[in-house]
């Protein structure tokens, strides 16, 4: 009987812990979820304002133009100046390869903003999942007496803390990876 009620005491201080945690929990969350959703705003902003045809691709249309002298031996006084100028037309070719690669490039760039939030979304709900876990065990340990459930409930709480730490360094690689995505469209 005395375990019931304990059980019972337990479960209903953890359950109305969870309640009263949950503005905190909410409040980190959201100001995460704010952040992912300026830096995605952001990305496809420069990615959609990225230039399709850049100034340097039309150098290519610029004459190649050749300097050359004739004369022949020993009238050096008398040369002929040749000036020669030559336009490819492949270079038009060229140019619009470019802009297809580019365009290719920001639906892709596109793409993997869409991919690279979306991964940061779920390790966001992971890591909050976490610390309510790591938040639930350290309410629950305050109420052990035994020094070995103590011990495996810090053991436990080390584990998910440690878990939510390399969440963090994944989630921030994630938005690195977004600006690196942003920079090779951009170029």
């Amino acid at each position: 009987m005395k375990i019931v009620v304990l059980a019972i005491l337990i479960l209903s201080t953890t359950f109305s812990l969870i309640a009263s945690s949950d503005g905190t929990f909410d409040a980190e969350k959201s100001a995460e979820r704010d952040r992912l959703d300026r830096a995605k705003a952001d990305a496809l902003r420069r990615i959609e304002l990225a230039p399709e045809s850049k100034a340097g691709d039309y150098l290519r249309l610029l004459p190649s133009v050749s300097v050359s002298r004739s004369s022949p031996i020993g009238e050096v006084k008398e040369a002929e100046t040749y000036l020669g100028a030559s336009i490819s037309v492949n270079s038009l070719f060229d140019i619009n390869d470019a802009a297809v690669s580019r365009k290719k490039a920001k639906r892709a760039g596109l793409r993997k903003i869409d991919l690279v939030s979306q991964q940061i979304s779920t390790l966001i709900n992971r890591k909050f999942i976490l610390k309510r876990k790591i938040w639930q065990k350290s309410q629950i340990r305050k109420s052990l007496t035994n020094p070995l459930e103590i011990a495996q409930f810090d053991d436990t709480i080390d584990d998910f803390s440690i878990k939510v730490e390399e969440i963090d360094e994944k989630i921030e690689s994630l938005f690195a990876e977004m600006e690196l995505i942003c920079i090779g469209v951009e170029e």
